[in-house]
């Protein structure tokens, strides 16, 4: 996954920034996901306070311009609370990754606690998480929050 770009499609009340997720040759040849072709599931961890209850951060999200809904929830890892943000059954419209790759877009709203890509990732980068369509190559990395 690329850092996001953006923001594109500004108005008054959102932003839009988006992510590139494109195939890359892994390390080893024999690694597991030496072959993934597709993603079925991204999570990216982003700030507890971007999901808490009531918060309304992400006004639409699509892959590849296609419109799939976003699931976010709070979850507890050694002590901390975090956030999760999903976007889920991927491979329901791309069974593939498109040989261009597979763009995530999120507008986010800029009256949120969440207005940019940088307010929304935990941290100083975006740690994201990609499940293929077996469940059996799930690569995780990170990516700094600006280009």
């Amino acid at each position: 996954m690329l850092p996001p770009l953006g923001p594109f499609n500004v108005t008054t009340v959102t932003a839009t920034y988006c992510f590139l997720i494109a195939s890359v040759a892994p390390v080893g040849l024999n690694d597991e996901c030496a072959n993934m072709n597709s993603v079925r599931r991204i999570d990216i961890v982003v700030g507890a306070q971007c999901v808490a209850r009531g918060a309304k951060v992400v006004a639409a999200s699509a892959v590849n311009d296609v419109p799939l809904p976003v699931a976010l929830e709070t979850i507890d890892w050694d002590g901390n609370t975090f956030g999760l943000l999903s976007i889920k059954k991927i491979t329901n419209t791309f069974p593939v990754i498109p040989p261009g790759g597979l763009r995530l877009c999120l507008e986010l709203m800029k009256d949120s606690a969440c207005p940019s890509a940088s307010a929304l990732c935990y941290g100083p980068s975006c740690v994201y998480h990609l499940v293929d369509s077996g469940f059996s190559c799930c690569p995780t990395g990170e990516v700094t929050d600006t280009p």
